[in-house]
């Protein structure tokens, strides 16, 4: 049963790195999927018929959805904690938005046309002191 200790390990030492870096490194990860297995994920489903789905949150959490080539996606942020941040990753994992952080990433927005069909990621990150975060995926 080395497993569930070598989880709980890796956790900790996730947690307590994040804690030590400034708000915005962890968000420029080279590789969000590196994380899938030490932070909180959640599926977006959007609800039928609709387009658009508002997420607020206070944890650290990848959201996991899937898209389509050709597709239009926006990504809004609508409010940030102080050390809060939102970054959207592509399905290889790698960057596509600027990391919006803190007060300064506030109201801002990112658009493009998605190239890939796959799984995409948001990471939310609350920092260590759970600062929240509100932002607004759309997809058509």
């Amino acid at each position: 049963m080395k497993h569930p200790f070598i989880i709980t390990l890796s956790s900790l030492i996730f947690i307590l790195g994040a804690y030590t870096l400034p708000e915005s490194s962890i968000a420029q990860l080279a590789d969000v999927r590196t994380l899938l297995n030490s932070v909180h994920k959640s599926r977006i489903v959007f609800p039928r018929g609709r387009t658009s789905i508002n997420i607020r949150d206070g944890i650290n959490n990848i959201y996991i959805f899937r898209a389509n080539a050709g597709q239009f996606l926006t990504l809004r942020v609508n409010a940030l904690g102080g050390r809060a941040s939102v970054m959207l990753y592509s399905v290889n994992g790698k960057p596509l938005s600027p990391d919006f952080n803190g007060s300064e990433g506030e109201g801002k927005s990112f658009s493009l046309r998605l190239n890939k069909t796959g799984d995409y990621y948001i990471f939310g990150y609350s920092g260590p002191t759970n600062h929240f975060y509100n932002f607004t995926l759309s997809i058509k």
